[in-house]
């Protein structure tokens, strides 16, 4: 969604693709994200040509979005937190020398994010990277526990 200027059109799309009742699940940049590098502050692309047109989101406008576009949000939630940010900019800079190698020296450490993401980022304060929303489309009546689990 971070990619399309019509963020709203996109939105609507989505919800008209869903039967009613159906699942949306989207991930996106959240707002408050701590830039891993220079590049994750910008310049937006002002066209789409797949890179961000804008930062992020907040769960306001999020809501909004979903709101307008016939969506209901039954939860919002964040994922990406300080481990996991930290491993992707130690990716990010030795894959600068050697993409293969980078694997190889980080595959080892993928586990802990697993481990003390939520812990780490929360003691830190730290803006999760990612903010992800569940919402339905509506029409008759759901329950989403059911649909997860069924």
């Amino acid at each position: 969604i971070e990619h399309i200027l019509d963020d709203q059109k996109l939105m609507r799309d989505l919800s008209n693709s869903l039967k009613p009742a159906g699942l949306l699940l989207l991930t996106t940049p959240n707002l408050k994200y701590r830039p891993l590098t220079r590049d994750d502050d910008g310049p937006w692309s002002p066209i789409e040509d797949g890179g961000h047109v804008r930062r992020g989101y907040s769960e306001t406008h999020l809501r909004e979005l979903c709101k307008t576009a016939g969506l209901a949000v039954d939860e919002i939630s964040y994922c990406s937190g300080f481990v996991s940010q930290k491993l992707t900019a130690l990716w990010r800079k030795c894959s600068v020398v050697n993409r293969t190698a980078a694997w190889a020296l980080l595959l080892p450490l993928r586990i802990l994010p697993s481990i003390a993401d939520d812990f780490v980022t929360r003691l830190l304060r730290w803006p999760y990277y990612s903010i992800c929303i569940e919402a339905v489309r509506e029409g008759p009546p759901h329950d989403i526990k059911q649909m997860k689990t069924g």
